[in-house]
C-alpha cells in the first residue's frame, strides 16, 4: 500500500477577490512525481506554498504525513545562505564556480540554490520552476540527479522537456480546482486531445 505524504481536504485561498485554490480534496503519495501545470497567474506557486506551510488557505485541513524541501521560484542567494549542511561536492557536480555569490550568473545561482535544496534530504520535495536559467546540460543533470529521489516529488514547470523525463502524474490547475492526469506531459496532451475530440462530439450529437 502506498505510503501518504500528504492530502488537502476543502481547501480554499483568495487574493482580493480572486479565488486561486479551491480544492475538495486532493492526495500526493510516496514515490509520486507530480508536475504542476497552468496558465501564469493561475496559483501554482501559491498552492506549493500551501502544501509547504509558507501560505494558510482560508479554509481547510491539510494532512502532512511527511517533510518538505522547498525550492522558490524568485529567491536572493546571499552568503547567509551558505551553511555546513550544504553538499559541496553536489555544487561541484553542478558546476558551479568557486566564485563570490554576487559574480554568479542566473543559471550558477540557480543551480546553488537547488544543491542548497537537495542537500538535506527530505521525503517531500517542492521545486517551484527549477529549470529558470538552465541549460540543457543543466536541465539533464538535474534530471539525473532526481531519479535517486525517492520520496514525493512535486513540482511546478512550463519546460516540456523536463515534464516529459520527470512527471509520472500532472496536475492541472484551472478556475482555481485541479484536474489529475497520469502520465507525463505528452500523455497529458494526448488525454486533452481525447477530452476535446469527446466535448466536440456530443456536442454535434445535442445539435
Amino acid at each position: 500500500m502506498e505510503n501518504l505524504a500528504i492530502k488537502l481536504t476543502d481547501v480554499r485561498k483568495t487574493f482580493g477577490i480572486k479565488e486561486v485554490v479551491n480544492i475538495q480534496e486532493l492526495t500526493a503519495y510516496e514515490n509520486n512525481r507530480i508536475g504542476i501545470i497552468g496558465d501564469n497567474g493561475t496559483g501554482k506557486s501559491t498552492l506549493l506554498k500551501i502544501i509547504q506551510g509558507e501560505i494558510m488557505p482560508e479554509t481547510g485541513c491539510i494532512q502532512r504525513e511527511v517533510s518538505f524541501s522547498y525550492f522558490s521560484q524568485i529567491q536572493k542567494v546571499t552568503k547567509t545562505n551558505d551553511s555546513e549542511s550544504i553538499d559541496w561536492e553536489l555544487v561541484s557536480r553542478f558546476k558551479v564556480p568557486k566564485n563570490e555569490i554576487s559574480t554568479l550568473s542566473g543559471g550558477e545561482e540557480t543551480k546553488y540554490r537547488l544543491a542548497q535544496a537537495l542537500s538535506t534530504y527530505q521525503m517531500g520535495l517542492l521545486l517551484d520552476e527549477p529549470t529558470t536559467h538552465l541549460d540543457r546540460s543543466g536541465v539533464d543533470y538535474l534530471v539525473e540527479e532526481l531519479k535517486y529521489y525517492y520520496g514525493t516529488l512535486i513540482f511546478v514547470s512550463h519546460d516540456r522537456y523536463f515534464l516529459n523525463k520527470m512527471a509520472t502524474k500532472i496536475w492541472e490547475l484551472k478556475d482555481g480546482q485541479i484536474t489529475e492526469y497520469i502520465g507525463n506531459y505528452d500523455a497529458f496532451k494526448q488525454q486533452k486531445e481525447i477530452e476535446k475530440l469527446e466535448q466536440q462530439r456530443v456536442a454535434e450529437n445535442y445539435a
